[in-house]
């Protein structure tokens, strides 16, 4: 992926109509190269901290019975720059994108998980490897890359969805069939 994103930045350079857009892309270009392995490790490091997260909810929900109730304050409401809205849509349309793609085997993920809560049911964007726990994991690790331009940012989030996003359908088969593998049959107890 992040090849993709070098090339996709080199193109636009290629491409560009003026020196600063050319000084641009290579100023992003050199960002990221710079912090790769940063970005990389950072990314991981996120989707293993949601799927410890899953863990710990897996075992607090095995304690207590499922009281999940969402109560906004409106002291904590805020307005948000429109830079910062623009990427909090672009995020919420890749999600939605990718959730509604890989519907039936979210909803077959999302079974599985519930049975290991011991739940009735879970929601797609409650998976620890959901569309949102990857997008959200990305753009956490994303916005610890300095000096990057929001153009750059949403245009890494393009390739994110072309690259990772577009692919998830076997990765999402290889997890029902790993859990069909353990013996963890929705509407079953735990694991046979």
């Amino acid at each position: 992926t992040m090849h993709r994103i070098d090339d996709a930045l080199y193109d636009l350079a290629d491409k560009a109509d003026n020196s600063n857009t050319y000084a641009y892309c290579f100023e992003a270009l050199r960002l990221l190269r710079h912090e790769r392995a940063g970005l990389k490790r950072r990314f991981l490091h996120n989707l293993s901290e949601t799927l410890a997260s899953f863990e710990i909810t897996m075992q607090v929900s095995s304690e207590s019975p499922d009281e999940s109730s969402v109560i906004i304050d409106s002291d904590t409401l805020e307005l948000v720059e429109d830079d910062e809205f623009e990427e909090s849509l672009v995020l919420s349309n890749l999600i939605s994108k990718a959730e509604s793609r890989y519907k039936r085997p979210l909803d077959e993920l999302a079974r599985h998980f519930a049975a290991l809560l011991g739940r009735g049911s879970l929601e797609a964007e409650e998976l620890p490897i959901g569309p949102k726990a990857i997008c959200s994991a990305f753009s956490a690790a994303l916005h610890r890359v300095p000096d990057l331009e929001r153009a750059t940012i949403l245009l890494i989030y393009k390739i994110f969805d072309k690259q990772v996003l577009d692919n998830l359908d076997s990765s999402y088969h290889d997890c029902v069939e790993l859990a069909l593998s353990q013996g963890l049959e929705p509407g079953a107890d735990r694991l046979r």
